[in-house]
């Protein structure tokens, strides 16, 4: 098999017949045929052989006279063995032979059997058994011989293949050093690394080149990436590089880097030599010695057999690149994509090497190339530690989160605060509400055109193109509504709210609109004496609401107290609309059920349940029962709308009472109705569990009283108050009264109201779904969906499991009803709000919980989406867009109270809208109203993206407490998920760049 080591092996039985006692002076020097010595060569190698009878052989190390050392690809040079390996052996002990440059003892070789024949490594096999024959060596750590190396790919490949055929061949023999007898342990581990070192290379190297594709395309990581991950990638990776570059000079670097590139090379050639020494004796016949070919017999030929492999995986590396990077780069950027494509570029710089040498290597060219791949080299792995610890662990304190965010209701209270608020910038607001004159809706005129006089609602001509939320998008202030009479219908305008001022005296220069000297005072100034007081005339006149004149005028049904609640915020700045409390009460009473341990553990079912007890105590005042009058009624607004958009004041500085304005449930509003019923009823359950009977009963008495009359006779409530449709435009109501029977059948388990929601969702389908439906919106408009989870929830029947889950799969899933955001926020046309998102969100969460126990690789999806989009909003994209939270929170927010300056500077829209400046007081946990589908954010005051409000933080929320209860590990698994071809239990199989 080995003519190398036969033909020696003849030589020395001639020299030494058999039974021939063999002197130990007597020794043996071998050279392979392209070796020639230096003249010192015998006077530096004989001398160590006085060390010891038991020194049997020495060693040299090789170079070659035709290397080029800054390009050496193949490592020729072998400097990490030859100058650092070596040395070490021989201090432990270890006989390493190579074949060449050797001294070699007669008596030795003779014991050792000479050199072994059946196997092409016979240097390898006779160390191990001389060493086993207790035979020492010495190594000459200096160049004494040159050789030549092969140049051509093709027979570097040859050398190297025979080499590793060899080792394997002793691995898979009787002669296996790991199970030799003679060795001690420590040598049986050492001469068994070095065979091991081979399938390292042949596994570990094209594993690692797949690793990153299959994360690509599949969003499969072999690791879930913890802090215990980072640590080990840390600890293994600064091995690799202290190991890769420690030298003992700067000359040595380059060398060192080569033999990590050419084990990346030949990692193929290991692994059909391993096939060769197994199975390939039986199937592609006897192993034979193939001499390296050097000098005139080099083979010139291309190497295509050698390099296909490497061209294949460089070429699929590229494209797994290019599309890995698009898909980074509009998707989350913590998955292990980002780690994945850094050592994509990492594994192909020594594929590219081996095409460029092939093809092209003048070492002026490819000697620079070589430089520059090893620092890119290093770089990228050095760069992939890093991001390991940038990207992973990323977590948020979710509970400090939810805590920010109860904070922020209570920032949004109006009325007498009580005594432990937690908002030192807040007092006593709108307090005047207590005692204020309500006026029948229906009675006023039908304009919504802010004091322009446009006559009917100046949108209707768009249709219901806003997904039932029409918010003021166009300036107001094109046409001044503080010129005089606006031109309708003769009614005067309201009062210049921008006089300047203290609040004390007036100001001849604070006006930003004078266009005289003499200014005017201070609007809100309650003792001022150079201007009208605009809460004692037409802005917040009971009854006089902007339009155009009314031949009967409005009708007044009575004072009512209407102090407390919150204002509703967005679009309507200090507005008070009872449809947003309503959705909001009632989310926040479903997130504190479905996730009562996750507001325990962060140590706010407190605060959860007095902002629950706040909105359900306004929601106690909104509805009236006048029996003398045969009427209904239902509060559906505090204040007056066109002077809420467009002033701008502290809420704490409104010195009279704001008119208010209801319909009666007689003529219609079975929409608002049925969402204050579910709201109340909802609330009943909690303070239940709470044992506070008495409010639970009072609070479920007043829904089934407003439930009663909602169901009564049907209709919607922005009919009777039209004028509310520029911010709350209700599109149907069927919907609404089934979900307040739903609370209702959840708070009483009467068979009756079940009845009634199975009646309500058939005429929703009938009536209402063409117009609704096909939004998959969750909002105060919008309550279809949701009821399909909560009747999933009580009822377990597969129908309302089934539409629960449309709903989630046309948000979760791109191209449906919602798309996604370059950096995955989920997105909906239709409600296109971070609140909408979050409330989505809460959804999947609270869907996961129903079906954990029968589908728990379906119920993680959901939870790993619900997850996603909160950690979205708190951070994910590089900023957080929940105010006082998280890395460059917004801080310019169109919230009246946080915004305006404090006393004694006015507020107003200069002040408060207009300025650049953060605001002065944080509303810490507000949820921004976000830029729709983007990812950008411009935290400016008078964008729309920068408007907040008790419903856009609902969903935030419930979907917070539901992220508190998760693992905390949870989210490295989701991040699995995030390949380019995925496969989901919810959207199936499908592509996403």
């Amino acid at each position: 098999m080995n003519g190398k080591s036969a033909n020696i092996n003849n030589a020395a039985r001639q020299i030494y017949p058999e039974g021939h006692a063999i002197p130990l002076t007597e020794v043996l020097c071998v050279f392979d045929a392209d070796q020639v010595p230096n003249a010192d060569f015998f006077l530096k190698m004989v001398p160590l052989l006085d060390g010891g009878q038991d020194v049997g052989m020495v060693l040299s190390p090789q170079t070659f006279y035709n290397l080029n050392p800054d390009g050496d690809i193949f490592n020729h040079a072998n400097v990490h063995f030859w100058d650092y390996t070596q040395p070490g052996y021989d201090a432990l002990g270890l006989i390493s032979c190579t074949g060449t440059n050797f001294l070699v003892r007669a008596r030795a070789f003779q014991q050792a059997g000479w050199f072994p024949e059946w196997t092409l490594t016979e240097d390898f096999a006779l160390g191990i058994e001389l060493k086993k024959l207790n035979w020492q060596c010495r190594y000459v750590s200096e160049y004494l011989a040159i050789g030549e190396a092969p140049e051509e790919v093709r027979n570097c490949f040859q050398q190297r293949s025979r080499w590793s055929k060899g080792h394997f061949q002793v691995f898979f023999s009787r002669h296996n050093p790991i199970f030799a007898r003679g060795l001690s342990p420590l040598m049986r581990w050492m001469y068994g690394s070095v065979i091991l070192s081979y399938f390292s290379a042949f596994t570990s190297t094209p594993l690692l080149m797949l690793v990153p594709m299959i994360t690509v395309w599949l969003g499969s990581f072999p690791i879930v990436i913890n802090k215990w991950a980072a640590i080990s990638i840390t600890v293994y990776y600064a091995a690799t590089l202290g190991l890769q570059y420690y030298t003992r000079t700067l000359a040595h670097l380059k060398s060192m880097w080569f033999s990590s590139v050419s084990n990346s090379i030949l990692w193929f050639a290991f692994l059909k030599a391993m096939y060769r020494a197994t199975l390939g004796r039986w199937i592609a016949g006897k192993i034979t010695f193939k001499v390296t070919a050097k000098g005139l017999q080099r083979i010139a030929d291309l190497p295509f057999r050698d390099v296909w492999v490497s061209t294949l995986f460089l070429l699929a590396s590229l494209v797994c690149l290019v599309f890995g990077l698009v898909h980074f780069f509009r998707g989350p950027l913590d998955t292990p994509l980002a780690i994945s494509l850094i050592f994509m570029v990492y594994n192909i710089i020594p594929q590219y090497l081996l095409l460029q040498y092939t093809l092209y290597r003048k070492p002026l060219v490819f000697n620079a190339v070589c430089k520059l791949m090893m620092v890119l080299s290093t770089a990228v792995l050095i760069l992939g530690v890093v991001l390991v610890w940038l990207l992973y662990p990323r977590t948020y304190d979710y509970k400090q989160a939810l805590g920010s965010t109860m904070f922020f209701f209570d920032s949004q209270r109006e009325g007498y605060l009580p005594l432990s608020n937690a908002v030192p910038w807040r007092g006593n607001a709108f307090v005047a509400d207590y005692n204020t004159t309500v006026t029948l809706a229906s009675s006023l005129p039908n304009d919504t055109g802010l004091g322009l006089g446009l006559g009917s609602d100046p949108l209707s001509q768009f249709g219901d193109l806003f997904g039932g939320r029409r918010l003021l998008q166009a300036d107001p202030f094109a046409g001044d509504p503080f010129g005089g009479s606006a031109g309708g219908g003769g009614t005067p305008s309201p009062v210049d709210p921008f006089g300047g001022g203290s609040p004390t005296a007036a100001s001849s220069s604070s006006d930003p609109f004078s266009s005289s000297a003499g200014g005017g005072a201070d609007p809100f100034g309650t003792g001022g004496t150079g201007g009208t007081d605009p809460f004692a005339t037409d802005p917040f006149a009971a009854g006089n609401s902007t339009g155009s004149g009314n031949s009967t005028g409005p009708v007044d049904v009575g004072v009512w107290d209407l102090g407390g609640g919150w204002w509703s915020g967005m679009g309507g700045g200090n507005l008070k609309a009872t449809s947003p409390v309503a959705f909001t009460t009632t989310l926040l009473v479903w997130g504190l059920m479905a996730f009562g341990k996750g507001f325990q553990a962060a140590g706010q079912t407190a605060a959860a349940l007095d902002s629950i007890r706040w909105g359900s105590d306004y929601l106690l005042k909104v509805h009236r029962s006048l029996p003398d009058t045969n009427q209904s009624l239902l509060v559906t607004r505090v204040g007056d709308i066109d002077t809420e958009m467009l002033l701008w004041y502290r809420p704490e500085e409104q010195p009279v009472a704001r008119p208010s304005f209801a319909v009666d449930l007689t003529t219609g509003g079975s929409d608002l109705g049925g969402s204050v019923s579910a709201a109340l009823a909802a609330a009943s359950i909690v303070f239940r569990s709470q044992n506070d009977t008495a409010y639970a009963t009072q609070l479920l008495d007043k829904s089934k009283e407003v439930y009663d009359f909602a169901r009564a006779l049907k209709g919607k409530f922005t009919d009777g108050d039209f004028n509310l449709t520029l911010l709350y435009n209700s599109s149907t109501y069927y919907d609404d009264l089934a979900w307040a029977a739903g609370w209702l059948y959840k708070a009483t388990k009467q068979d009756s109201y079940l009845s009634d929601v199975y009646d309500f969702y058939m005429k929703h389908l009938e009536d209402e779904a063409p117009i609704s439906d096909f939004k998959y919106a969750y909002d105060w408009d919008n309550v279809f969906w949701p009821l399909n989870l909560l009747l999933a929830q009580e009822t377990d029947r597969p129908t309302f499991k089934q539409q629960s889950q449309l709903f989630l799969k046309n948000w979760i899933c791109a191209g449906n009803a919602a798309n996604y955001t370059g950096h995955g926020r989920a997105y909906n046309p239709m409600s296109g709000s971070l609140g909408a998102t979050l409330n989505a969100a809460a959804m999947s969460l609270m869907y996961a919980g129903a079906v954990s126990a029968t589908q728990p690789g379906l119920a993680k999806e959901y939870r790993c989406w619900g997850l996603s989009q909160v950690r979205y909003v708190l951070g994910d994209t590089g900023r957080s867009l929940v105010v006082g939270f998280g890395r460059n929170p917004p801080k310019r927010t169109q919230d009246r109270a946080a915004a305006c300056p404090d006393p004694p500077e006015v507020c107003n829209r200069v002040t408060g809208l207009l300025s650049p400046d953060p605001d002065p007081h944080e509303l810490r946990g507000a949820l921004v109203y976000g830029s729709g589908r983007s990812d950008a954010f411009d935290d400016n005051r008078k964008a729309d993206s920068n408007r907040v409000g008790i419903e856009n933080n609902a969903g935030l929320a419930a979907a917070l407490a539901g992220v508190v209860e998760l693992d905390s590990e949870l989210w490295s698994e989701c991040l699995q998920q995030y390949g380019v071809l995925r496969k989901s239990a919810i959207c199936g199989t499908y592509i996403t760049i």
